[in-house]
């Protein structure tokens, strides 16, 4: 069995700034996850922000159809049509890695990965507990006190 790839890179023009831009130009969706890509079960108002270029052949491109896999880790809510975006609702349901697949009217595809996270409080219980704190006053490279 023989399997080939291609990997195509652009540097953008003006830096992180023109991101967007030259992603459009090349024809390509730019993703914008808000908050950001990790997300707790608990959250609400998490969203993925779809930038749609226009499609090659002169029309625009939409948005046909988006999921969330492995199952029982995102929830998919309402898509809506912003103007100059398109904005997926999501919510966080189960622990761990999780990807959203958002599939465009050429046939093409776009993917954001996510990591679920517990609960805020659960995860801050889970995290929070540490035995280096520096509470003698002779620290031997002069640390601040935690």
């Amino acid at each position: 069995e023989e399997v080939s790839y291609a990997l195509r890179l652009a540097l953008a023009s003006g830096g992180p700034r023109s991101r967007d831009a030259d992603l459009a130009c090349l024809g390509l969706v730019a993703l914008h996850a808000v908050p950001g890509y990790t997300i707790a079960t608990d959250m609400k108002g998490a969203a993925l922000l779809v930038v749609l270029p226009v499609a090659t052949d002169g029309g625009n491109l939409s948005v046909v159809g988006v999921s969330a896999e492995p199952d029982g880790r995102l929830e998919i809510g309402a898509v809506e049509e912003r103007g100059g975006y398109v904005e997926v609702g999501l919510r966080g349901v189960g622990r761990g890695r999780a990807r959203v697949v958002v599939s465009l009217s050429d046939g093409t595809s776009a993917v954001a990965h996510y990591h679920v996270l517990p609960p805020f409080a659960q995860q801050v219980g889970r995290a929070g507990r540490t035995s280096l704190w520096f509470i003698t006053s002779n620290r031997l490279f002069n640390q601040n006190v935690s």
